[in-house]
């Protein structure tokens, strides 16, 4: 039997999901019987010893075939909450293109938890199906899994999130604020120091802190996002000051340096 879910299950919103996973759970393990019962514990002492902080990311060159059917039938067919994030977890380090479906279906889950974990894992399988579920996920009630939305979209470098990413600072998303920084164009970082005053200082300053400590912009666009940064109050900014002179190697003198350090002085000596 296929493990890929059915794409008839592959459904819009989350209630619609959930009636999906529902339906998995009454029709997988009539069709798998207790095999996979019966190899469920291996798979999940497998997923999480994988899972740990401490495993190699991409582990799939080590990793059983048949435990990555194992976790992706067992996803199929409804477990509990901790059970569910583990496998999950797991799928994330292995990478296993196989296990898209079933875990762009737990993307949709009841638990905040467990969304979060499906959306790292999707995330990390690289898929191109994925962009469009992850800036979706940018929508979710819960911080953390926008947060999880936001970091794989940031390391896909997906710059269609961007305007969604920077509606979400402007409502101060601290877990947004990273990834708006990292994939911010120049009219994006433009729209961001004009959100002074008018959004959250401490999203505002992380965002802007992130983009000037970026190797692919030219130096004269830091000058602005620093001279906000320096306006905001709260140590958010003062720590995104002198974070990015720390990030400078110390015989560099570029202008935005100078700048930062400028800043950096006369906010010391306001206080």
């Amino acid at each position: 039997m296929s493990t890929r879910a059915p794409r008839r299950l592959l459904c819009r919103t989350p209630g619609a999901r959930r009636r999906a996973l529902g339906l998995c759970a009454w029709l997988v393990p009539i069709a798998l019987g207790a095999g996979v019962v019966a190899r469920a514990g291996e798979a999940l002492a497998t997923a999480r010893a994988l899972a740990a902080p401490r495993a190699p990311a991409g582990a799939s060159a080590g990793t059983n075939p048949e435990v990555v059917d194992l976790l992706i039938q067992l996803l199929a067919a409804g477990t509990s909450a901790e059970r569910e994030t583990a496998a999950l977890g797991a799928l994330a380090k292995i990478r296993d293109p196989r296990a898209f479906d079933v875990i762009h279906l737990y993307t949709g889950h009841r638990r905040a938890e467990v969304r979060r974990e499906a959306v790292v894992a999707l995330g990390a399988l690289g898929d191109p199906r994925a962009t469009a579920t992850l800036i979706e996920r940018l929508g979710d009630d819960a911080p953390e899994v926008r947060a999880a939305a936001a970091e794989a979209l940031a390391a896909r470098k997906e710059v269609r999130a961007v305007p969604r990413l920077v509606r979400l600072v402007r409502r101060g998303d601290e877990g947004a604020a990273p990834a708006a920084g990292r994939l911010a164009t120049p009219e994006a970082v433009a729209e961001l120091c004009a959100m002074q005053g008018a959004a959250s200082e401490a999203a505002l300053a992380v965002a802007l802190g992130t983009y000037v400590k970026r190797t692919d912009v030219a130096d004269s666009t830091r000058i602005e996002p620093l001279r906000t940064i320096a306006k905001l109050h709260g140590v958010e900014a003062t720590a995104a000051l002198a974070d990015y002179i720390a990030s400078i190697p110390p015989r560099d003198t570029r202008s935005s340096k100078r700048e930062a350090e400028h800043l950096l002085d006369e906010r010391g000596a306001d206080r």
